[in-house]
This record gives structure tokens, sequence and C-alpha cells, in this order.
């Protein structure tokens, strides 16, 4: 969820998914989300850092994943009416990984850039890729992907990208290869191509 996203399809996506659980970065921000937006009663957040003494492996719970267990619900945009979620398998999503590695030449020395939204689906096979290749994510604000495109490209030095079209011509007309040297490949979706 994105708390920048329209009250109304917060609302929508919250029950579409029989949400029971928000997890936000902080305790004020996920408080006051649920309170504006979801009907949540599970509130737990990010912001409660481990202490650096804790074993970890002692105080977590473990619970066995197996294939066909749910990874995440991703929804659709709702441009065509409702945002319907998509329930997406823990073998879905691997299989995802192996053939965007494959077919993009994603190696352990990439560096994919994180260009979507972190609640659109690129987003998320672009993390699982990493994780299945060994690769690096390069990470930068939102604001400056959406504003610095080609700031983020060269001084994070990222070999991947999966954009939409209008943002990758955000570039300009006249650029070429030779002004990100670096990038291997570019993956564009998400719009209608022009």
């Amino acid at each position: 969820l994105d708390k920048n996203d329209p009250p109304r399809r917060i609302q929508q996506l919250t029950e579409e998914a029989g949400l029971q659980l928000l997890v936000g970065m902080s305790d004020t921000d996920a408080m006051l989300f649920a309170a504006r937006y979801a009907t949540v009663q599970n509130i737990a957040t990010l912001g409660a850092a481990v202490p650096p003494t804790t074993d970890i492996g002692k105080t977590q719970s473990h619970h066995e994943v197996s294939p066909g267990d749910l990874c995440h619900i991703v929804f659709t945009s709702g441009t065509t009416g409702t945002p319907k979620g998509v329930a997406v398998e823990h073998r879905s999503l691997l299989a995802y990984a192996k053939a965007k590695a494959a077919d993009q030449s994603v190696a352990p020395e990439s560096r994919l850039l994180l260009a979507s939204a972190f609640t659109f689906d690129p987003y998320i096979g672009d993390v699982a890729t990493a994780l299945v290749t060994g690769a690096s994510l390069a990470m930068a604000s939102r604001g400056d992907i959406l504003t610095k495109l080609r700031h983020c490209l060269l001084s994070l030095r990222a070999t991947h990208v999966c954009c939409t079209p209008a943002h990758w011509t955000s570039l300009g007309e006249e650029s070429g290869p030779d002004d990100v040297p670096e990038v291997r490949c570019v993956a564009l979706g998400g719009e209608k191509m022009t």
C-alpha cells in the first residue's frame, strides 16, 4: 500500500485483500495510516530496531514455506474498473525471477535500478531477481527516480532498468547508449508504447 494513493483505492485494496496486519515504517505512520484508511486492528512497525546483541535466530519463529504458499498480492491499476488482487505463490515469483534473470542476462555483477514504485509488480520482480542471482539493487529516492533518471543511472552505475516508456523518454530523444554507458538492459512496460 502506498500512503500517497487516493483514500478510495487504499480502502478497496485493504478490503479486497482482507488485510489483517499492517506493517509500517514507524509507530506513528502505521497507526495514522490504519486509522485513516484501513480497518486493520494489528499493527507492526519496522521502526523498532533489533538490538545489535540480539541473536535473531533465537528470537524469530520459524515457519516452513512451501512453493504453493501465498507470497504476496499485487493489485491491478483499476483503470478498467475496480482494482483486482492477484495472489502470487512463492513458486510463481521464483519462476518469474529465474526467467527474468535468464532473459535479461542478470548476473552477480549486475546492478538493477529500482525505478518502479514499490507497489507495482516490476519492483517486486527486480528485488526477487536480485535475490536469485546475487545481483545488487540500485536505489534512489522516488523523487530522484522520477525527475533525475539519467543521474540515477549514472551515479548508481545501473546495468538494468525497468520503467515505463514515458519515464524512459524523459532522458530525451537525442539520448543514446553512450549517455548511459553501463546500462545493458532496458525493459519497458506498464503503458502503451508510442
